[in-house]
């Protein structure tokens, strides 16, 4: 059996809320389908169709990365749009770049490619989806959106999760498998 999994660094409840805020005051659209709530995470590695025999290595392996890593202090200040032939498709959050963030999605990166999974090719993008652009959103108001100034959102994550997302009618839907305290401790 086939899980379709990846790895998250979980956002805070108030920052959530503050995010969420900030989007809602910013753009208002009845049409429009937010990303929920329980979907908003910054992912560090998708790992796609996983066997089941699998998930104990890869609970080792972000239970190892997680006792080598401190809490992660981060700041989202910007927004941004990605594109797939010139079409827009994400609206997202992003990040202040961030050396540590960056060393631990490399490792978690390499210790999955040593399990069989793909190293990633495009470099890291830490970054917040809000929104999957379907065509009834106004781009040129995201476009003004991603080019305004932000006050920055400070926050600190402590956990890592393996998460499992299964495919709806609806969409999809994730559970937890696991989460990981990042519990080095400060020199």
């Amino acid at each position: 059996m086939t899980n379709r999994l990846f790895i998250t660094l979980d956002i805070p409840e108030d920052t959530l809320d503050e995010i969420i805020k900030i989007r809602d005051e910013l753009y208002r659209n009845d049409r429009v389908r937010w990303e929920g709530r329980d979907k908003l995470h910054i992912t560090l590695k998708f790992l796609g169709d996983t066997g089941s025999k699998l998930i104990p290595s890869l609970e080792n392996i972000l239970h190892k990365i997680s006792d080598e890593y401190t809490e992660q202090h981060l700041s989202f200040n910007k927004f941004g749009i990605f594109y797939r032939n010139n079409e827009p498709k994400i609206f997202w959050l992003g990040l202040d770049v961030n050396n540590d963030l960056i060393n631990l999605q490399k490792q978690i990166d390499e210790e999955c490619r040593e399990l069989g999974f793909e190293k990633e090719r495009r470099n890291f993008h830490a970054h917040l989806t809000l929104l999957r652009i379907r065509g009834f959103e106004n781009i040129k108001r995201l476009e003004e959106i991603k080019e305004s100034k932000i006050v920055p959102i400070n926050f600190s994550v402590k956990t890592i999760s393996l998460i499992k997302s299964d495919l709806k009618p609806n969409g999809s839907v994730y559970s937890i498998i696991k989460s990981f305290e990042l519990s080095k401790t400060e020199e």
